[in-house]
Formats: structure tokens, sequence, C-alpha cells
């Protein structure tokens, strides 16, 4: 879902880590961006796509409620 969004703010974004809440209620989703990328914005991008995401993740699993997500974001470590 990331990347298809053609915003800057989240360029060569992808998602690191899902950790469910213990009573799966949540999803904290960990998103890792290139060196360089301002943090804010990409937050703020992911707060404007909050409901897309919310929607295709339900769409994607078989449970009667949709988990909330909240975001994470982290610059990403280049490997040598």
């Amino acid at each position: 879902m990331l990347a298809g969004t053609t915003d800057g703010r989240l360029a060569g974004a992808w998602v690191a880590e899902v950790t469910p809440a213990p009573d799966a209620s949540r999803l904290l989703v960990v998103v890792e961006v290139p060196p360089g990328t301002d943090l804010d914005a990409a937050y703020g991008l992911l707060g404007e796509m909050h409901g897309f995401l919310r929607a295709e993740i339900a769409s994607a699993i078989d449970r009667r409620k949709t988990p909330d997500l909240f975001f994470q974001v982290r610059t990403s470590t280049p490997t040598e």
C-alpha cells in the first residue's frame, strides 16, 4: 500500500514490522524511510492515509473489527 503512493513524503518507505497489541485491537506499524527523509512529513502523510490504510487492511483480513493503526517512523540504517 505504501509503494502505491506517489507522495514524496514516503518515497522509498517500507513496513519493517507490525506488532499487534495483546488483545489484537491495535497494530503498531513500524515504517522505515531512507536517510534524509523528513520524519514529521512522513508521520503527517501516514496520518492523512490512516483511514485508507485501515480500509485496505479490513478488506484483506477476516475479522469483525479492524484493528486501529499506530505508526512509528524510523530512518533505515544503510547496509554495507
